[in-house]
């Protein structure tokens, strides 16, 4: 399998419950060349770099697309792999200035399109939708918050009940005939988010693999086994590629080793499956009973705070594709296009 650190689909940042968690440094932060988008919601920033990274697949090179954390549908970023060009959104939250203006760095200003008159009749609107909006995400960064809280007491009860000796056992018969790799290194990589439409997932891991292995099971030991994989992986030399749990980003979710081809993930998709791995077998039962009522009552108290949280990013949305209509109606989307058209002939020479 074709192995590029940049080539995905993924997130490059998360709300989580330590609230906005962004990987935007571990990502671009070493391209020879970065393009900083800026421009308020609605200003094409996400098309431009939709409309680059279409262009360069059609010219045969690999393309690394990074979605927003708050809304799947949007980019954050593309990274054109063997060019070592990226383009990001740098505005807030994720609030990007160049380091090395001009050398490495060059700023990408949509805002010169816009009509400031229009946007002056908006003015007050504006501003109460900006900071409507920054109040709601500060409330479900404190719901998000309470669920990992939750989450980290339902992880300690059933680490406690884990039969440690079979999981590393197990681990070790699966990877014995694994050859030394060029390496160890780990590269962490968002699959999923908590987004203003509902929490999102992408599968890149499954489809990037050639051999997929499955790992579930209703108690939490799946974290536990990932975490052994990765030891095995560093001790054997090669890079991993690591999905965290956006509630708790300590927390292993998913991982890929590409110079293997191999994947661990918790759906395959279509994919065809190597192996289903259940968890649930490492778990002593009878050390996990006495701890049921208050297993029950987290995980009725995370629930809840999700449940709470899809609620206000619901509402967060509302916000936000209202500001999109103010921009995007104060927008030359048609300078746009060319500036576009401009960058796309320096990006490809």
């Amino acid at each position: 399998m074709p192995y590029d650190k940049y080539a995905g689909r993924y997130f490059a940042a998360a709300n989580s419950g330590d609230g906005f968690v962004s990987r935007f440094d571990e990502i671009f932060g070493s391209l020879p060349r970065l393009y900083i988008i800026k421009g308020g919601s609605g200003t094409g920033k996400s098309r431009m770099m939709g409309d680059i990274a279409n262009e360069a697949e059609a010219r045969g090179y690999t393309v690394g697309r990074y979605y927003c954390s708050a809304d799947a549908d949007s980019l954050d970023g593309v990274v054109i792999c063997e060019l070592g060009v990226g383009m990001i959104d740098g505005t807030a939250p994720h609030v990007t200035d160049p380091k090395y203006p001009g050398a490495v760095d060059e700023i990408v200003d949509l805002g010169r399109f816009w009509d400031r008159g229009k946007l002056e009749e908006h003015g007050g609107e504006i501003k109460d939708l900006i900071d409507r909006k920054r109040r709601l995400f500060g409330c479900a960064y404190a719901l998000l918050s309470s669920a990992k809280n939750a989450d980290s007491v339902i992880n300690s009860m059933q680490d406690a009940a884990i039969d440690l000796p079979k999981l590393i056992a197990a681990a070790a018969r699966l990877t014995r005939h694994w050859k030394s790799g060029s390496g160890f290194r780990k590269y962490t990589r968002i699959l999923d988010a908590f987004t203003m439409k509902g929490r999102a997932r992408l599968n890149s891991f499954a489809e990037s693999a050639d051999r997929i292995y499955t790992v579930g099971g209703r108690h939490g030991a799946g974290d536990r086994f990932l975490r052994e994989i990765i030891h095995i992986s560093e001790l054997k030399g090669h890079p991993v590629f690591v999905a965290p749990d956006p509630l708790n980003m300590t927390s292993v979710l998913e991982i890929m080793i590409p110079e293997l081809g191999i994947a661990f993930v918790r759906d395959a998709g279509d994919r065809e499956v190597e192996k289903h791995i259940n968890t649930e077998r490492f778990i002593i039962p009878e050390l996990l009973r006495p701890f049921k009522p208050c297993l029950t009552e987290a995980k009725r108290l995370k629930r809840g705070a999700l449940d709470s949280v899809d609620v206000i990013l619901s509402e967060a949305a509302k916000i936000h594709f209202r500001l999109e209509e103010i921009y995007g109606s104060a927008m030359d989307f048609t300078a746009n296009e060319e500036l576009t058209r401009a960058l796309t002939e320096r990006i490809f020479g």
